[in-house]
């Protein structure tokens, strides 16, 4: 508020930030703009909801395991999750925890990736408890055109295969870079394990979220050990490239499901997939504190937003942010749903 915004009011999360959807007992059910009958992504679905439906211009969402990503991808809006730490948890935290929790992070979801830049601006800064000594000076983006910009593609993995469109969204994006004169390529990848890295992350996003009580701090000692070498092999990797263009998740928005996650399953081109699995593909970002952008590419066959990830170094968040605005000059940026206006 004192950089002269104003509070419109507070939008749903499903209970307790845990879920692709957006229901719970107080607020019920928060719909897709693109389709009633399908949700907006969550934990921050309400965001992404009021803004591809225009109540609002700016949002304030959080993630650990792609809850503003998701939420972006599935309502056709921009997200970024920035480097772990560049933003103060104060007045996010949940009640009673004011820690900042490993991985988590609030970042802007906009309509533009010029909002979002402008909104990080604003809130990215020291905590009180830092103030005094820390200073955050993120570095100017790489490349401010596409030409010369180095993107290693990952178009979908055997740890958590997507659908054929949305793969083939990603090649297609990539498609353009290369015409534009962007250094592509769809075989470079950090050295690392997809599954061992999955298998890390899912052990140090459980002790964040409780449900892994019985890791002792050892345990999570080891974790964390193994994911510094991690954070040191994306360091070397982005040494040679800028940007990783993945998904977001395997599939368009789904539609409303009650059932209790554990008995609800994602359909990937006619294949059941766990429900979960699907974090594989934040947790490249999240695990290694890395910042990632999601920007809209456009529809799908079915007439629904696909949303795509721009993965960066650590504090290369102009960077990121800047590729999406550099794709949108291409792809044309956030389309509001049929019935709302732009």
């Amino acid at each position: 508020m004192r950089a002269g915004a104003h509070v419109l009011g507070k939008s749903n999360v499903p209970l307790m930030l845990g879920d692709f959807q957006t229901h719970n007992g107080i607020f019920g059910t928060t719909n897709n703009p693109w389709d009633p009958s399908r949700g907006p992504g969550g934990s921050s679905g309400g965001s992404a909801a009021a803004l591809a439906a225009g109540l609002t211009a700016l949002e304030i969402g959080s993630d650990l395991g792609g809850s503003s990503r998701n939420p972006a991808h599935f309502c056709g809006v921009y997200g970024h999750k920035p480097s772990w730490g560049i933003v103060p948890q104060q007045g996010h935290e949940l009640p009673g925890i004011p820690a900042s929790p490993d991985m988590a992070v609030p970042g802007p979801m906009a309509r533009s990736a010029e909002d979002l830049a402008l909104m990080l601006s604003v809130i990215a800064r020291a905590s009180p408890l830092d103030a005094p000594g820390w200073r955050l000076e993120l570095p100017p983006p790489r490349k401010t055109s596409l030409s010369g910009l180095r993107v290693a593609v990952w178009p979908t993995d055997d740890v958590s295969p997507v659908t054929a469109e949305i793969s083939g969204r990603v090649q297609d994006v990539a498609d353009v870079l290369a015409r534009r004169g962007a250094v592509v390529s769809d075989r470079a990848r950090p050295s690392f394990d997809s599954a061992a890295y999955r298998k890390t992350y899912v052990a140090l996003v459980s002790a964040v979220m409780g449900v892994g009580l019985v890791l002792d701090h050892r345990a999570w000692l080891a974790h964390n050990a193994e994911r510094t070498r991690l954070r040191a092999q994306w360091k070397r990797f982005f040494e040679d490239w800028d940007i990783v263009l993945c998904p977001v998740m395997a599939t368009t928005a789904l539609h409303h499901d009650s059932r209790p996650p554990s008995e609800r399953r994602i359909m990937v081109d006619g294949e059941a997939q766990p429900y979960f699995q699907q974090v594989f593909w934040a947790s490249l970002a999240a695990t290694a504190y890395l910042p990632v952008t999601v920007f809209p590419t456009g529809l799908s066959s079915e007439g629904l937003p696909i949303g795509l990830q721009a993965i960066g170094a650590g504090f290369s968040d102009r960077t990121t942010i800047e590729f999406a605005r550099l794709v949108a000059s291409e792809l044309g940026g956030f389309a509001a749903p049929p019935g709302f206006s732009d």
